[in-house]
């Protein structure tokens, strides 16, 4: 034998159906022969070792496959079996080649170990590449080749939509959101993707939204993210949530952050930001385009939200505990000073016209005059974060003694004040009393009685001062 060049011996040991090692004898020099392995000694791959034994080996494939997956196992095959795609970098990494753990599930996949399927480096080459694995590893459970563990699965499921999430591009992110859907549990499926929405908000923005367009006003058929989310049956109100933080945190807008909220159907939300921002931005700079627009979709949304019959304002306050003492306050004084322009302006003085315009101030005037004080409580203490309706995406408008809010409660009620004055004259200094001294009385009471209500004059050197300070916002908001 040890006068047989290696190639014969390797000859008659694959036709004999022996492919693997080659046995040597030992003994004296000139009658020694060495062992070898035939695929290492002729610098064969995996591949060309295991078709060796196809061919020579066995006649069936999945006894040549198995022959060959034993051989690796007990280390007889020094061949190393890993994938030829395998960076330089992870060439340390010793994974089998994902075609030989496909093959040998084919030939008995109760000797396969499940993580062996659920290695990136075996199907990509890269141990940060899971889309190969993924995609193999969920069509193997669906069609039942493999059970794996809900747990196993979410591993995946988790990684392949953060590798989808880092390419940065608005497709690649609603990838990602489709991949998530995969996850098991309802819960960890709703968390996911609505924290990928909020990090991901600056890419999911509605059409033009940057350029200064109202949300509302956004055609939402053009909208390409809303229409994928409402196809993958995903609640709209958690995309535009995300908007709404993104108004906030990066946009600084509060008026898109707050119609966002109320397309999101968070009204709480919307309203608390109304009363702690926009509103009072809105009676300091007297530009009420923005609140108007807030109001009317507020009472809109409130209105289809709340179910069953009953007047308006009592189907708002079902949807919004405390609109009748925050934006209600501010759609009256919105409606007074209105009314107060219409007053102005030359027209026909018709006599039930009058009357008209002075009930529906006097029903004004008296609203206010019941809720400013209420209001003003709420500007002093706000609702703490523990509270039943807490303001997730507002925490920092809330500011509880902020400026802009006492400045704002106060120009109200300065305004509601000499409405009053000016509707309910001093009844005892009048010559003309058409009820007599006694009613006069009585009218003058209720008359002083509205304006103890109202914020004092005390507060006066304050409001001149915080004017003051918000001339120059007032004036930036009206460019």
């Amino acid at each position: 034998m040890s006068e047989f060049p290696i190639a014969i011996r390797a000859l008659y040991e694959i036709v004999a159906g022996n492919c693997c090692l080659c046995a040597g004898k030992a003994g004296a020099s000139e009658d020694r022969a060495q062992t070898f392995g035939i695929a290492e000694h002729f610098n064969l791959d995996w591949k060309r070792a295991l078709g060796l034994r196809l061919w020579y080996g066995s006649d069936d494939l999945s006894s040549a496959i198995q022959m060959f997956a034993d051989d690796l196992s007990q280390t007889k095959e020094k061949v190393d079996a890993i994938s030829e795609t395998v960076d330089d970098w992870t060439s340390k990494e010793k994974e089998q080649d994902a075609l030989l753990i496909l093959l040998r599930l084919y030939a008995d996949k109760s000797k396969v170990d499940t993580k062996q399927l659920l290695s990136f480096v075996s199907f990509s080459g890269n141990p940060i590449n899971a889309r190969l694995t993924w995609q193999l590893a969920t069509l193997f459970h669906a069609k039942e080749l493999c059970q794996f563990t809900p747990s196993q699965l979410d591993d995946i499921t988790l990684s392949f939509a953060a590798q989808l999430e880092a390419q940065n591009s608005t497709t690649s992110v609603c990838t990602a959101i489709k991949i998530l859907l995969h996850l098991s549990e309802k819960t960890c499926r709703s968390h996911e993707i609505q924290s990928l929405l909020d990090r991901q908000a600056a890419l999911l923005l509605a059409p033009n939204l940057t350029l200064g367009i109202s949300p509302f006003d956004v055609d939402q058929s053009k909208d390409e993210v809303l229409q994928f989310l409402s196809k993958s049956h995903i609640p709209p109100s958690w995309l535009y949530k995300a908007r709404a933080q993104y108004c906030f945190s990066a946009l600084k807008d509060s008026f898109s952050q707050a119609a966002n909220l109320v397309l999101a159907f968070s009204l709480i939300e919307a309203h608390d930001l109304l009363c702690r921002s926009i509103g009072p931005e809105a009676v300091i700079s007297r530009d009420f385009t923005n609140l108007r627009i807030l109001i009317q979709k507020l009472t809109h949304a409130s209105t289809n939200e709340t179910s069953g019959d009953g007047q308006l304002e009592d189907r708002i306050e079902r949807a919004i505990p405390l609109w009748k003492t925050g934006g209600q306050v501010y759609a009256d004084y919105i409606q007074l000073v209105d009314l107060l322009s219409s007053n102005k302006t030359p027209s026909s003085h018709n006599t039930s016209t009058s009357k008209e315009t002075l009930k529906m101030k006097s029903s004004l005037l008296g609203r206010l005059v019941k809720s400013l004080p209420v209001m003003k409580i709420h500007t002093n203490n706000p609702p703490s974060s523990t509270s039943k309706h807490p303001t997730k995406h507002v925490l920092a408008v809330s500011c509880s003694n902020s400026l802009v809010e006492k400045v704002a409660v106060s120009e109200i009620g300065k305004l509601v004040r000499a409405e009053i004055k000016a509707l309910y004259p001093s009844s005892l200094s009048s010559t003309d009393v058409s009820g007599g001294k006694d009613d006069a009385k009585e009218r003058e009471k209720e008359r002083q009685k509205m304006l103890k209500r109202l914020p004092g004059p005390e507060e006066e050197g304050y409001v001149r001062q915080g004017v003051k300070v918000w001339g120059l916002f007032g004036t930036a908001l009206r460019v």
